[in-house]
């Protein structure tokens, strides 16, 4: 049995977590609905080029985030506390590092366009460096809503934005922007996001001068930061590569297929990170409790992840043909891949989440370097064959990488086999899933059947067969985070 300072305080947590998760997944959901829809619209609309350049932009301004914000966020939420001091002096060193950073890139925005080949993305650099600056106005509110686990005002925010950013996408790109019509979207996501996020903010910060302040924080927060740019080095590496080697129109068709397979992936990590981090800090005083939540937090993102991204594999060609057009036909391939590692990438999310709430970013960067490197390695040999073997490669040396994280964690914490390993069952069920929609796929194919009832055959096939499974075996789990 494991003490979390009272059986009250113990049940206001899980209420917390499980209402944090509802309200915004909920949102989530509501707005992936158009979102999703405009996402895809875009794509038929726009060419693997117009991807691709974006791709090699954001990598760059990607960076900056990490630098600049990411750290400094986890840190505050770490803390339990916001002091306005703190506050300020951590808003005015970000925004100070967020442009000096930015004029560096754009001072080498034209190497960059001549080593690609491709001269607009000097253009879209110069845009992305004035834009992106009001990430840093993000910080203070994303932390004290993290604190307070305020996670209805939070996913309203981000909801209305992502909202915003879909319609310009969409209205942008049938007026023939090209590639400008992300660039619009971005800017519109963010500058709703900022002005949202600051209007329901309690904690007010302004420009401050000295950094006295900020000792604690940063003390704590270089090792995030460290953490997630070697994170970024493996995660964003095929960009870099891909663009180099094989060039902008099939990194454009490798972004896209990416893109799709992790479109659940990307709003629910968000949903996760700022969840479970708030979660995992309330009860970092008590390992017990903490692997306890760990195993639940696994368990329950596996039984929803796995089936997910299984099915979106196997209906990665019917969705390309359907909803964005034959000429990303290529991108099915890289769905197919990728969509297998992604709930494995969320899983690894939860754990780097637990193991920086117990204090130990050490340990969390020992993990994200191992990753970093077999990922590296693999994407060296998969890119000398094309695109397909890039995908392949990244998946089997995260894959290597992710189970011996596993291993790590259980040795760190004595954690046991049952917590760490929960997510094998409904992985083992999905993956059946998978064939029983693969030679579903075969037989259907025989009889020259359209690809619409394809997909709508292996849609109604893997529901029935999953909401079966877990309705005998998994209800009460799905119960508990249902009526919260």
């Amino acid at each position: 049995m494991f003490c979390l300072g009272g059986l009250e305080e113990s049940l206001d947590i899980k209420s917390k977590v499980l209402s944090g998760l509802k309200w915004s997944a909920l949102s989530k959901l509501l707005v992936q609905l158009f979102s999703w829809t405009s996402t895809f619209l875009v794509i038929r609309i726009l060419t693997p080029e117009d991807y691709g350049l974006i791709a090699i932009t954001s990598v760059f301004f990607t960076f900056i985030t990490i630098f600049t914000v990411n750290g400094f966020v986890t840190s505050l939420v770490r803390a339990q506390e916001l002091d306005k001091k703190v506050c300020s002096q951590l808003f005015t060193l970000s925004l100070a590092l967020y442009i000096t950073i930015g004029l560096v890139i754009s001072l080498f925005a034209q190497q960059i366009s001549v080593f690609y080949q491709n001269l607009q993305i000097e253009n879209v650099i110069y845009a992305m460096a004035v834009i992106t600056p009001l990430n840093s106005f993000c910080i203070i509110p994303n932390a004290y809503l993290n604190i307070a686990m305020n996670f209805k005002a939070k996913a309203i925010c981000e909801s209305t934005s992502a909202l915003v950013a879909a319609a310009v996408a969409l209205y942008f790109a049938y007026s023939g922007a090209g590639y400008w019509a992300l660039v619009y979207s971005f800017t519109a996501e963010l500058f709703i996001r900022t002005l949202l996020l600051n209007c329901v903010n309690k904690n007010k910060y302004n420009l401050a001068f000295g950094f006295d302040s900020l000792k604690a924080v940063l003390s704590f927060s270089y090792k995030i930061q460290l953490n997630e740019l070697i994170w970024f080095s493996y995660n964003k590496l095929d960009t870099i590569i891909v663009g180099k080697v094989l060039g902008i129109q099939q990194l454009g068709i490798y972004n896209v297929g990416v893109e799709i397979a992790s479109m659940p992936m990307t709003k629910a990590s968000a949903i996760l990170n700022q969840v479970g981090f708030s979660a995992f800090s309330k009860v970092n005083d008590d390992l017990a409790a903490s692997k306890y939540y760990l195993g639940r937090s696994i368990k329950l993102l596996s039984l929803i992840v796995f089936p997910i991204f299984l099915g979106i594999s196997a209906v990665a060609n019917e969705v390309i043909v359907i909803f964005v057009g034959e000429k990303w036909l290529e991108a099915a391939t890289i769905i197919t891949i990728f969509a297998f590692v992604f709930p494995f990438r969320m899983i690894n999310a939860v754990i780097y989440n637990f193991v920086i709430a117990m204090n130990e970013p050490r340990f969390a960067i020992e993990n994200t370097v191992m990753i970093c490197f077999t990922v590296i390695v693999a994407l060296c040999i998969g890119v000398q064959f094309g695109i397909v073997y890039t995908a392949l490669a990244w998946v089997i040396g995260f894959m290597i990488a992710f189970l011996l994280v596993l291993i790590r964690v259980r040795k760190k914490f004595s954690t046991e086999l049952s917590v760490v390993y929960c997510w094998s069952p409904s992985f083992f069920v999905s993956l059946f899933m998978w064939f029983i929609l693969f030679v579903l796929n075969m037989e259907l194919y025989k009889y020259n059947v359209s690809v619409f009832v394809i997909l709508m055959a292996k849609i109604l096939v893997g529901a029935s067969y999953i909401g079966l499974f877990y309705m005998i075996f998994h209800k009460d789990e799905l119960k508990s985070v249902l009526n919260k």
